[in-house]
């Protein structure tokens, strides 16, 4: 493809490189999912404007979910000047024929530093100019070469500044269509809440055993059985465990290997289930950049309206040397990020420390949540799960306890059935606790 470009635009100097660029396109063209790892790639960042042009025509094709052709994107490049040295449109099919697969990750990061390296050596010969001008003061020198270097900065950077009558119409009709999210299934949680919005972070949190994954996969199948689009990512158990979890749900018999599986009740409700739009990924050893892909081509060959991340400390960060801290705030700040660009809420689970086990009221605090203050940094809402009988086992005193009196003033040991969700975060609402039941033979909460 090189032999394509003009003789004197060849030059495969560090600055830029024409193979790169046209295997990148060709990629791109021919492969839907290396759209989604290249989701960082600019325009601005091809050497040859007409790469970058192209690079934009796929993006909007992308990003409307729209099927396209190369024939169809090479009528949009009929009459483009700038590859009629090159065999005009014709050029594009030629992209589309070269289709190989290619590092589609390594390729972006080796533009973005072509670009880098350009962007520095413009500033260089521009500060060069400066140091040869007639400036007779030296303040002035400096100042202008400080000048150039902010401008040069500031180009990296998108301008995202708008005038708040920019934003005005667009806030009003995201506000009257965010009136309510997605519905959790469970009243009280709703009326706190109002549902889960989109581009939402929202964390459930608990200790082992509390009942962290039932709960997300009781929201997700709520969600799914309204009509939206779940992709429920777990990283933990597996999807045969999950789905005889939710059969069991449906159903309302305890299914387990073994054990009730081949009731009539189980059949009918794996044809209800088979009918929604629910979608289970097992996969173990994702990074977030993974998930992320994930959920784009979820998005782009199914749709998708909300994901849950089951969970945090199984998530492998991408700098594997950083201290878990640091690993924590680059996956929430991820997953924050991608919930505003899919415009979806994104339910990620997350463990809590041992210090709630030293406390006499073990109800969690925002300060409990593990690893990293990240976390509650960066959600947009943060939701405890919270059974007291998962503490209190048995009040019954023990044989060599004899003071009747003091039985007597014991308080009443918790119903097993009666669960706590506490919303202790929540930027858009009010905090507060939701109560609801827990049925831990089904793994299920629902409404009191």
């Amino acid at each position: 493809m090189q032999d394509g470009l003009p003789e004197s635009r060849r030059d495969f100097s560090v600055l830029y490189d024409a193979d790169v660029e046209t295997a990148l396109l060709a990629d791109l063209i021919a492969h839907e999912d290396a759209f989604d790892r290249a989701a960082r790639l600019r325009e601005s960042w091809f050497y040859h404007a007409v790469h970058g042009r192209i690079f934009a025509a796929i993006r909007r094709y992308r990003a409307a979910n729209t099927p396209f052709t190369a024939v169809a994107l090479a009528q949009q490049f009929v009459d483009d000047p700038d590859l009629s040295d090159c065999g005009g449109a014709s050029y594009i099919l030629d992209l589309a024929q070269m289709a190989f697969r290619a590092d589609t990750r390594a390729n972006v990061e080796h533009l973005e530093t072509m670009h880098m390296r350009r962007m520095v050596q413009s500033l260089s010969e521009r500060l060069g100019a400066v140091a040869l001008t007639a400036y007779e003061a030296p303040g002035a020198i400096l100042c202008e070469a400080e000048r150039l270097i902010r401008e040069a900065t500031e180009t990296v950077v998108q301008n995202s500044v708008l005038h708040v009558s920019d934003c005005t119409a667009e806030t009003i009709r995201f506000l009257v269509e965010q009136e309510r999210g997605i519905s959790s299934g469970i009243a009280a949680l709703d009326g706190l809440m109002r549902g889960f919005m989109k581009g939402q972070l929202i964390i459930l949190a608990g200790r082992p055993g509390m009942g962290k994954t039932a709960l997300a996969l009781t929201l997700a199948l709520n969600a799914a059985l309204a009509q939206n689009r779940v992709l429920f990512q777990s990283c933990e158990m597996t999807k045969e465990d999950l789905t005889a979890r939710l059969l069991s749900r449906l159903s309302e018999v305890p299914v387990h290997a073994g054990g009730n599986a081949a009731s009539p009740l189980v059949a009918q409700a794996a044809d209800r289930l088979n009918s929604l739009p629910l979608f289970i990924d097992d996969s173990s050893g994702l990074t977030v950049a993974d998930i992320a892909a994930n959920a784009r081509r979820q998005r782009r060959t199914k749709g998708l309206d909300m994901l849950v991340v089951d969970y945090l400390g199984l998530i492998l960060a991408e700098n594997k040397m950083a201290p878990r801290v640091h690993q924590v705030e680059e996956i929430t700040v991820a997953l924050k990020a991608l919930a505003k660009e899919l415009s979806i809420p994104i339910l990620l689970l997350c463990q809590l420390s041992r210090a709630v086990e030293a406390r006499d009221d073990k109800r969690p605090l925002l300060s409990d949540l593990r690893d990293s203050g990240a976390i509650e940094q960066d959600a947009d809402a943060v939701v405890f799960v919270y059974r007291e009988d998962y503490y209190v086992r048995d009040r019954t005193p023990d044989e060599g306890y004899r003071n009747r009196s003091l039985i007597e003033e014991m308080p009443p040991a918790p119903d097993p059935g009666f669960a706590e969700l506490i919303v202790a975060k929540l930027r858009q609402g009010r905090r507060g606790t939701a109560t609801c039941r827990f049925d831990g033979e089904r793994q299920v909460f629902h409404d009191l």
